[in-house]
């Protein structure tokens, strides 16, 4: 039974339960299954199923998943969102960007990147930062123009 699509050398195969790879010409049929991408991502795939299952109302927006250096996972939401997960602890990692997410509505911000892998700290990486203007710039301080003799 195929649990996962992995993606390598832009080639598409399927996954088991087990770790390995099921040879198939009908991969269409599966096309709604999670993608997972890295050398041995196969073989921890179903590590990262036990993870993603502790949280039932993110797994629908979870369309891929990246393990990085055989060793943490990158998730990627619906929303291109991309979750960093630390190599140790990231069943906790997840649940605590769940927990973000229900407080704050992190899958609807203007958001690229949650970065979960230090424990002590969440780091967000906005999509669109705005530039400073004049009426959020800070009271106290002042605007130099260019081109001003005062």
């Amino acid at each position: 039974e195929p649990i996962a699509l992995w993606q390598r050398n832009q080639k598409i195969f399927l996954v088991s339960r087990g770790g390995d790879v099921i040879e198939t010409a009908n991969i269409a049929k599966y096309a709604n299954l999670l993608i997972v991408v890295g050398e041995d991502a196969p073989k921890q795939a179903q590590a990262l199923f036990d993870i993603l299952a502790q949280t039932p109302e993110l797994r629908p927006h979870v369309t891929a998943a990246v393990l990085v250096g055989k060793r943490r996972w990158n998730i990627r939401m619906d929303n291109d969102i991309d979750v960093k997960l630390p190599e140790d602890g990231a069943a906790e990692a997840w649940k605590r960007f769940a927990d973000l997410n229900q407080q704050n509505d992190l899958l609807s911000k203007d958001i690229t990147v949650v970065d979960m892998r230090q424990p002590d700290r969440v780091v967000v990486r906005q999509a669109h930062p705005t530039l400073p203007t004049e009426a959020n710039q800070p009271a106290g301080t002042d605007k130099v123009l260019k081109g001003s003799d005062t």
